[in-house]
């Protein structure tokens, strides 16, 4: 089995189990674009909400997709940057929250906007931390439209972005492949 197929099923077996066994052919039909891609993205059912409202489903997987290769490019820095992998990685185990982390990548992009012209050592990281706060709003938003609702979006995000820092370098090769498929609409 190739490392993105291995990946993606790691990804699905912690944020959408149900769908673990599709895995392969949801990536496989995101890969290959066109309409097998569009067909991912048509609500699977239906169930009732509160007040009996009927809200369709969509597989998670699908999204978590298109949330990494929205922002492929990206999340590369977030997995280049040593230092940034193992401050989120221990603020993710221990169990801070997307807000917490939003928070901190905030604090390091404000600091670099006010030092001014001259760059310093800590620029990259704030760069790194912009980086994970747009992963995080991105796949957070894809999420939002399958039907979960925010605190299921930012546990499974959360997930999604701990299995890619636990593998960085099947990561960064499913990152690479879900951006050149971007443009097969």
């Amino acid at each position: 089995m190739n490392s993105n197929l291995q990946l993606v099923g790691l990804i699905a077996t912690e944020v959408a189990p149900d769908e673990s066994e599709l895995a392969p052919a949801f990536l496989d039909a995101y890969l290959a674009g066109g309409q097998r891609r569009r067909d991912l993205f048509q609500p699977a059912g239906h169930e009732l909400g509160a007040a009996g409202a009927s809200t369709f489903l969509m597989a998670v997987i699908p999204a978590v997709l298109e949330g990494l290769a929205f922002t492929s490019g990206v999340a590369m820095l977030v997995l280049k940057g040593k230092d940034l992998s193992d401050d989120v990685l221990g603020i993710i185990k221990s169990g801070l929250s997307i807000y917490e982390i939003k928070s901190k990548a905030f604090t390091f992009f404000k600091s670099g906007k006010e030092r001014g012209g001259a760059a310093t050592s800590s620029d990259g990281k704030a760069k790194a931390w912009e980086a994970l706060s747009h992963v995080i709003e991105t796949l957070s938003a894809q999420l939002q439209k399958c039907g979960l609702n925010p605190d299921q979006c930012d546990a499974a995000t959360l997930r999604v972005i701990r299995v890619l820092l636990e593998n960085p370098v099947a990561a960064e090769t499913l990152l690479k492949d879900l951006g050149k498929s971007a443009d097969k609409t």
